[in-house]
C-alpha cells in the first residue's frame, strides 16, 4: 500500500530548513509549535525515517531529510499551480480562435485538448470559415486568434510554415481524366484563385462542379470522384488522396499557414495557446522534413 504525504507537513519541513528551527517556523505558517513538532512527526513514522537532528538551538535535516526537502520543493510547486489553475481568476475566462476547415487536423484538437488540461477553467471557443472570412472578424475584434491560409501573408501575421498546394481526389477516381476538369471550391476558398491561374495557365478547361459557401460540398463531391480540388501537401482531408496525374495537371504554388493574434484586450492565455499551436505546426515541419527524419 502507497504511503500518502501530508502538503501541510511538508511546507513545515521546508519552513523548518529555511528557518533552521521549528518556532520560527511556527511562526512564519501561523501554527504552534506544538502542530509543526507533530507534522513532522507523523511524517518521520510514514516513512520510516528520521528527518531532522537538533544541534543546539538549531535543527538540521538529515540525509534522508535533505533529499526530502529536494522532492517537497518540487512537489510543491506541482500543487500550488494545479490549485492556482483550477481556483485563481486569471485563469478563467475564454479566447476565440478561428481555423479554415483543411488545418483543423491534426494539430488543433490535439493542442485544445492539452489547452484544456492545462487550464481547465479556460473555455477556447473555436469557429470553423474560411480564411477571408476570419481575418474579417478578427479584425472587427470578434476573434482573438485566427490561423490562415495565404498566398501573401499580411505584415501582422506569423508565417508557421509553407507547403506546395497538391491536386487530390477520390482514391482509385478518374475525375482528374476529364475534359474540361470540375473544380469543387467553396466560393471564398483561399485554394480557388491559384489553382484556376494555374489551370488558365495551362490552357486547361475547367468547370465549377460545386461552388458553395461551404467547403463541406466540395470535399464530399470529391470523395464521390464527382471533381477535384487543390489541398495542402500533409494537411489534405483525411477522405480525399494525392492525384497521381502524371503531369496531366498543372504545378501548383505553395501557401502559407499564418498565424494572428489580437493584439489588446485579449486573455493573457491567449499568447500560450498560439505558442502551444506554433509548437503544434514547428513539430509538423519535423517530422515531414527528410532530413530531420533521417
Amino acid at each position: 500500500m502507497r504511503r500518502n504525504l501530508d502538503i501541510g507537513a511538508l511546507r513545515s519541513l521546508l519552513a523548518i530548513d529555511a528557518l533552521g528551527g521549528m518556532t520560527a517556523a511556527a511562526e512564519q505558517l501561523n501554527l504552534t509549535q506544538s502542530a509543526v513538532s507533530m507534522q513532522i512527526k507523523r511524517l518521520e513514522e510514514a516513512l520510516g525515517l528520521r528527518l531532522f537532528v537538533r544541534e543546539g538551538r538549531r535543527v538540521t535535516p538529515t540525509a534522508a531529510g535533505t533529499q526530502l526537502i529536494e522532492q517537497a520543493q518540487r512537489m510543491l510547486v506541482i500543487h500550488d499551480t494545479v490549485v492556482d489553475r483550477l481556483t485563481t481568476p486569471r485563469f478563467e475566462g475564454e479566447i476565440t480562435l478561428g481555423v479554415p476547415h483543411d488545418i483543423v487536423h491534426p494539430h488543433i484538437p490535439a493542442v485544445l485538448r492539452q489547452f484544456s488540461a492545462r487550464y481547465p477553467r479556460m473555455q477556447v471557443r473555436m469557429t470553423v470559415k474560411n480564411t477571408l472570412e476570419l481575418l474579417r472578424e478578427m479584425r472587427a475584434g470578434e476573434l482573438d486568434l485566427v490561423l490562415t491560409t495565404e498566398e501573401r501573408p499580411g505584415p501582422e501575421g506569423r508565417v508557421l510554415l509553407t507547403e506546395p498546394l497538391v491536386w487530390v481526389g477520390a482514391r482509385d477516381g478518374t475525375a482528374h481524366e476529364r475534359d474540361p476538369l470540375p473544380i469543387a471550391f467553396a466560393a471564398t476558398c483561399a485554394f480557388r484563385a491559384p489553382t484556376i491561374a494555374a489551370l488558365d495557365a495551362a490552357g486547361l478547361r475547367w468547370f465549377d462542379a460545386v461552388f458553395e459557401a461551404s467547403d463541406d460540398p466540395g470535399v464530399v463531391a470529391t470523395a464521390a470522384d464527382l471533381a477535384v480540388r487543390a489541398e495542402l501537401v500533409h494537411h489534405h482531408s483525411a477522405a480525399l488522396v494525392p492525384i497521381a496525374h502524371r503531369g496531366r495537371l498543372p504545378e501548383l504554388p505553395s501557401v502559407s499557414i499564418v498565424r494572428y493574434v489580437r493584439p489588446r484586450g485579449a486573455h493573457e492565455l491567449l499568447t500560450e495557446l498560439a505558442e502551444m499551436i506554433e509548437l503544434a505546426f514547428a513539430h509538423n515541419i519535423r517530422s515531414n522534413d527528410p532530413a530531420v527524419a533521417a
